[in-house]
């Protein structure tokens, strides 16, 4: 976005010799990118930081007091921390670089790029590190088969643009390959901690248990009545679902 781009550039120009305090998220050029939910995060205390033109609710509370040593968000973090661990969160993770490769030929490009084996079964899911020529890594994704011939990937934010090009400009001549950027239509909730699976019962008539839905695994469902595609998995070492 230009305007955005503009104003940020003028921004980082005029503060390039001031001291920034920890946790300082300036307001040049924002919002840009707000996610579905944004209205209702913001009735709920959501303090926000600005990722790649994406807002990103970094915590709920009052404004943080910029300070060098504990300003006054660290016990408010500490406790979310502590509800996610103990018990349950929910987390907008909208602001993923968000991918559909699709194509027979999808599997052999993913393949091709990929330091370890894709997931063989539909619904798998795998972190993977595509490589160089020279075998260094260039990006990390977690890939998703949704088919044979479709495949979900999601990656840091910061890499939409560098990520997309990197896979189209692998697709070999002739091959059957069609690479999507759907991060700005597709948002993402995650429900993580204990007690993830007894919030998601509530809500879907899916299976959640252990076998049926096992981890590193993805499936079709409705929760509250909306279709999602369910990912069970999890950053924080805790029970956990992507939706």
């Amino acid at each position: 976005d230009l305007d955005y781009t503009i104003a940020k550039s003028v921004d980082e120009y005029h503060e390039m010799y001031q001291v920034r305090m920890p946790g300082e998220y300036r307001s040049a050029g924002r919002p840009l990118k707000r996610t579905p939910i944004a209205e209702r995060l913001d009735a709920l205390g959501a303090q926000w930081q600005d990722v790649w033109g994406w807002e990103r609710p970094r915590y709920y509370g009052e404004p943080e007091d910029y300070s060098w040593r504990r300003s006054n968000a660290h016990d408010i973090v500490a406790a979310e921390c502590t509800g996610v661990r103990e018990r349950v969160g929910i987390a907008d993770l909208t602001a993923f670089a968000k991918f559909e490769v699709t194509g027979t030929d999808a599997a052999a490009l993913l393949g091709r790029l990929s330091a370890n084996r894709l997931p063989t079964r539909d619904g798998g899911t795998r972190l993977v590190h595509m490589l160089t020529d020279l075998g260094g890594i260039e990006c990390e994704m977690t890939v998703t088969r949704l088919a044979d011939d479709r495949f979900y990937l999601n990656s840091a934010i910061a890499g939409t643009t560098h990520d997309h090009d990197w896979l189209v400009q692998h697709v070999l001549p002739g091959e059957d390959v069609s690479v999507a950027d759907c991060t700005d239509g597709t948002a993402i909730l995650a429900v993580t901690g204990p007690r993830a699976r007894d919030v998601l019962a509530a809500c879907t008539d899916a299976d959640l248990s252990c076998d049926a839905f096992p981890w590193l695994t993805a499936r079709e469902v409705h929760v509250a009545g909306v279709p999602v595609t369910a990912m069970r998995v999890s950053y924080v070492g805790e029970l956990g679902w992507e939706l």
